[in-house]
């Protein structure tokens, strides 16, 4: 997917929103890992949740559709006026504001870790697909032995001093959540170590997200964020930080997921293949 960032004429805020997009690489390897799953958008209509950016949203217009956007953070919504000509709907942690079966595909960039009942966030994102609509998710990957993960906590970036109830997913937990209203199709992880390393850096450097850094600094990083990821591209046998998982709806029924005769369920077998 081309990352055409140009923009018009924007107040000062819109303008710190797409440099910001412009010099996080991980913006754009969450958006391309994304829009891979989407097909011909030209009659759809879709639903982005959770984008960390407005131009996110901006982009993904530009393949053609009917599109809508729900931030999770009321104070961000009017961000995404000046890139969609509207402001963002709030997600309110119980319901989304659309009626039922609306949307042709649900993407929910991130956010799914901080709901409470997480369950009950994607059963929602089930009620505004049409019948036949896709579900694509990305999750931050609960991994064993996380290099990453005593940096995480001791820089306070961590689930429990952010607030989240949960660090993250196993392929099998991603798959529980998802069984009793979709068909996993794919579950495929990006984001090595590198990529993440570098971008905790520019979490704790540039501050919270109301607290834009400068250009200098976010070129600065976006340097290093490049390097970091052509050195990821080598250790490509190595599962990513984040999953992103494309499902087809179906009718909310709970499945019981069957037992190999090794104790093993299903899931933990045919999810545990390393990327192809």
């Amino acid at each position: 997917m081309k990352q055409d960032t140009s923009t018009r004429e924007l107040p000062p805020e819109a303008a710190a929103e797409a440099r910001l997009f412009r010099h996080t690489l991980p913006y754009h390897i969450l958006l391309h890992e994304t829009a891979r799953f989407l097909g011909p958008m030209s009659e759809a209509r879709a639903l982005d949740i959770g984008a960390p950016n407005a131009m996110m949203s901006y982009l993904l217009r530009k393949r053609g559709g009917e599109w809508s956007s729900v931030t999770l953070d009321a104070g961000l919504s009017d961000l995404w006026q000046p890139f969609t000509g509207a402001t963002a709907a709030v997600w309110d942690g119980k319901a989304l504001p659309y009626e039922n079966k609306q949307f042709d595909y649900v993407i929910v960039f991130d956010g799914l870790e901080s709901q409470s009942d997480d369950g009950a966030f994607i059963e929602e994102c089930h009620r505004v697909l049409k019948a036949d609509g896709r579900l694509i998710l990305n999750v931050r990957h609960r991994k064993p032995l996380q290099v990453l993960s005593p940096l995480r906590r001791l820089l306070r970036r961590d689930a429990q001093s952010l607030g989240r109830p949960r660090e993250g997913y196993t392929d099998t937990q991603l798959f529980a959540l998802l069984k009793n209203g979709f068909d996993v199709h794919q579950v495929k992880s990006y984001s090595r170590f590198n990529i993440e390393l570098i971008d905790l850096i520019r979490q704790v450097v540039i501050g919270a997200r109301h607290e834009r850094g400068t250009g200098q600094w976010l070129r600065g990083i976006d340097v290093f964020a490049h390097i970091a990821y052509q050195i990821d591209m080598l250790m490509f046998m190595l599962r990513g930080y984040r999953l992103v998982a494309s499902a087809k709806r179906r009718a909310w029924l709970p499945r019981n997921v069957p037992v190999l005769s090794d104790g093993r369920r299903i899931t933990d077998a045919v999810l545990s293949r390393p990327d192809i």
